[in-house]
């Protein structure tokens, strides 16, 4: 017990030298602002889309580092500063970085999504660099909700769907995989391209030799989709199956 107590008063007097209290401070709130964003970011990844884990946490990161530094230097500098003119700073900054997300594919905008939750990371960065991490964590759960459980919500069978279907030979495959969404599933077929064939576009398939189809399609409703996709994956020769 005595030993409990000690420990206790180390803590305690390390925590009270201001040196040390400001650095265990800024690597908390620096290291929580990581991991909400890596729990966002890692969604992101696992949908495929062109900003995953590391981008989303880079983000979050810096964006608790500015808060941060604020807060200290109106806390330590003989000068008064407003706060909320660095997070205004970062709000609107991450907007360039959130536009480079976005594609134009025809009449269609894809990436949208993924720009708004690094627009939301970059909030719960702040959030954490000013202090307020219960406000961050309530946001973490609601953001990972919003993106990886309402989804189910918005697909339908009006809207087409891009599939994309990672494979080993195209001759092989493609002739099976139009054929089991069209003829098994009486899903119509828009358009199916070949794409990322180059060992630059691995992130989005398992290995570099292999090639992706993109397929446009218009499933009757959810049930179909996703019997669809499992249908995919069990045909030989295919890697991986996702879709946007």
């Amino acid at each position: 017990m005595e030993f409990f107590n000690w420990i206790k008063d180390a803590a305690l007097w390390l925590w009270s030298i201001d040196p040390i209290h400001e650095i265990l401070d800024a690597f908390f709130k620096i290291m929580l602002a990581a991991i909400l964003s890596g729990v966002i970011g890692y969604e992101r990844e696992h949908s495929h889309r062109p900003a995953g884990f590391r981008t989303h946490i880079l983000v979050a990161v810096g964006s608790a580092l500015v808060m941060l530094t604020a807060v200290h230097m109106n806390a330590t500098e003989n000068v008064t500063l407003d706060i909320s003119r660095m997070s205004a700073a970062v709000i609107t900054g991450i907007g360039f970085l959130g536009a480079g997300t976005i594609l134009r594919e025809g009449f269609s905008v894809k990436g949208l999504t993924t720009a708004a939750s690094l627009w939301a990371v970059a909030c719960i960065g702040t959030a954490v660099g000013g202090g307020y991490e219960t406000g961050a964590l309530v946001a973490t759960v609601v953001i990972y909700f919003t993106l990886n459980s309402l989804k189910h919500f918005v697909i339908n069978g009006s809207v087409g769907k891009t599939i994309y279907v990672e494979v080993e030979s195209i001759e092989e495959v493609l002739p099976a995989v139009t054929s089991l969404i069209k003829d098994k599933y009486d899903a119509p077929i828009h358009s199916a391209e070949i794409v990322y064939t180059t060992s630059a576009d691995k992130k989005y398939k398992h290995n570099k030799n292999n090639s992706v189809i993109k397929i446009l399609a218009f499933p009757k409703n959810v049930k179909v989709l996703k019997e669809i996709i499992s249908a995919l994956k069990e045909l030989e020769g295919i890697e991986d199956v996702y879709v946007d």
